[in-house]
């Protein structure tokens, strides 16, 4: 695997942006996560996964938000090539300078059914509210449509993506929309 990391930032470092530096508890789980998410993606092939998941294989790579200048947070996204039938993904977020909330994320069939899950979690690791599993609703070329997130493909290192968050529980849905920048891609080798 080779990974073009020309657009990529590193965690910590001089001349790295104080908005991207994390705590070293927040650096060595973005490392353990990120390794694991390579580790498995060696190998990968969006074509042995066949159905709904090889469609998705444009996702793969890593992904950035713009700062937002209403909230001060900035997202990344990471999406791991298919491998065994599993797309791994992971998100970090960052507000005004501190990690707010982490995700480790899957997307896989399930009895027929092409299902993206997560486990998120607090700035501090605590667990975050749990987000119910959202099912594939439809997808072509350019969009993947779960419920509650719909993913647009914009341009070859452009995507949008717009969710409906649904917590605190008995708090009315409200509308999450990103434009995303594709700043690394993993290619095979």
């Amino acid at each position: 695997m080779i990974i073009d990391n020309t657009h990529c930032h590193s965690i910590t470092g001089p001349g790295v942006p104080t908005h991207r530096r994390w705590p070293p508890v927040a650096a060595l789980l973005l490392g353990g996560l990120l390794g694991g998410v390579l580790c498995v993606a060696q190998g990968a092939d969006a074509r042995a996964a066949g159905g709904d998941l090889g469609r998705m294989s444009w996702l793969s790579g890593v992904w950035e938000s713009e700062p937002d200048a209403k909230t001060g947070s900035q997202m990344e996204y990471v999406y791991a090539p298919v491998f065994h039938g599993v797309i791994a993904s992971t998100l970090i977020r960052v507000t005004n300078g501190q990690v707010d909330r982490y995700e480790f994320r899957t997307i896989q069939s399930e009895n027929g059914h092409v299902i993206f899950r997560e486990l998120a979690f607090n700035g501090n690791l605590s667990p975050a509210d749990p987000v119910p599993p959202r099912p594939l609703e439809s997808q072509d070329p350019t969009h993947i449509n779960f419920v509650d997130m719909r993913v647009t493909r914009i341009s070859e290192d452009r995507i949008h993506v717009s969710l409906t968050i649904r917590h605190p529980p008995g708090a009315p849905p409200h509308a999450l929309e990103e434009d995303l920048q594709r700043v690394m891609h993993f290619t095979k080798k």
